[in-house]
């Protein structure tokens, strides 16, 4: 449940740069993406998508190599070390896990939760592929 608590503070967090950075990036300071999300097949409608997407891999990837731990995660008291030392995982493994994480995701995260229940380190199909775990971190 941590680990879905910390995911929903984070997607929070995202898009709130999401749309920082729109806004800013923006000719007249004003985004489209303010509008929240789209999926439509036009173009500009997508752009929020792709922005997400990008912004997002960029934020765990940064947060987990530096630390082991993005804001929710802090906030949850859990981090990502490697499955076989418990040392800080490196870029590559940062960058797979999260890269996949999209494939988790699939059917509403039916294949994550799938994944977590068939794996006694409960390891989405990210974490299995790039040998990684998220353990408990707060302090006794």
């Amino acid at each position: 449940m941590s680990r879905l608590l910390a995911l929903v503070i984070d997607v929070i967090i995202i898009w709130g740069i999401v749309l920082l950075l729109t806004g800013i990036l923006s000719d007249n300071g004003v985004s489209d993406t303010s509008r929240g999300p789209s999926f439509g097949n036009q173009p500009e409608e997508s752009d929020s998508t792709g922005e997400f997407f990008v912004t997002s891999l960029l934020y765990f990837v940064i947060c987990e190599r530096a630390t082991g731990k993005t804001v929710g995660k802090k906030m949850m008291g859990i981090k990502v070390v490697n499955k076989y030392d418990g040392e800080s995982i490196g870029t590559w493994q940062s960058f797979g896990r999260n890269l996949l994480r999209y494939l988790d995701l699939i059917l509403f995260g039916l294949i994550g939760l799938i994944s977590m229940e068939k794996s006694d380190q409960n390891q989405r199909v990210g974490d299995r592929a790039m040998s990684t775990i998220v353990i408990n971190d707060r302090k006794s």
